[in-house]
């Protein structure tokens, strides 16, 4: 993993600004707490001390032009690390937390669907078609239970409070 060797390797840089130094280390130092399979209160306390000092100290790479093209550092994956403590004090640590899932749901339910469309005008294109997509799926989900009745199909009901048999939903 990169991140080992990271600060090492920029300390040695000549004429580096200490601000640069100081959000890369907290930043690392955040990175690796997260990977904890526990993390206590105190933990996660200090995960956003390193998550204030890394934004108190970020705006050096702005200044010295390392974010290329863009005049901030607003990237969802840096306000995502936000929402990752507060989940944790909520929730409890996520089991090898990633990005990977939203990630996909983001290609599932966004760049496919604008595939699809003429590009012009796409949110309502891109609603319908998500639409039709799920309805395509229950069509499946219908088909599965007509052909094969004595296999029993569990599913969640669209408000997700208890499951059904699909057998019994179509029976009403």
């Amino acid at each position: 993993m990169f991140l080992q060797f990271i600060v090492s390797v920029i300390a040695g840089y000549e004429n580096l600004d200490h601000k640069v130094l100081l959000a890369i280390r907290a930043l690392t130092d955040y990175i690796f707490m997260a990977h904890n399979p526990l993390l206590s209160v105190a933990s996660l306390e200090t995960m956003a001390e390193h998550l204030s000092e890394f934004h108190r100290n970020k705006s050096i790479f702005i200044q010295n032009g390392s974010q290329g093209e863009m005049d901030h550092l607003r990237i969802p994956k840096l306000h995502a690390l936000i929402h990752y403590l507060e989940n944790s004090y909520q929730l409890g640590v996520p089991n090898n937390f990633s990005t990977e899932t939203p990630e996909s749901l983001h290609i599932k339910m966004c760049k496919e669907p604008y595939k699809a469309t003429n590009h012009c005008e796409y949110d309502c294109q891109i609603l319908n078609y998500l639409d039709i997509q799920d309805r395509l799926v229950l069509w499946a989900l219908f088909e599965v239970t007509q052909n094969q009745p004595s296999e029993v199909c569990t599913f969640t009901t669209i408000d997700r409070s208890h499951s059904q048999s699909a057998a019994s939903l179509l029976d009403t």
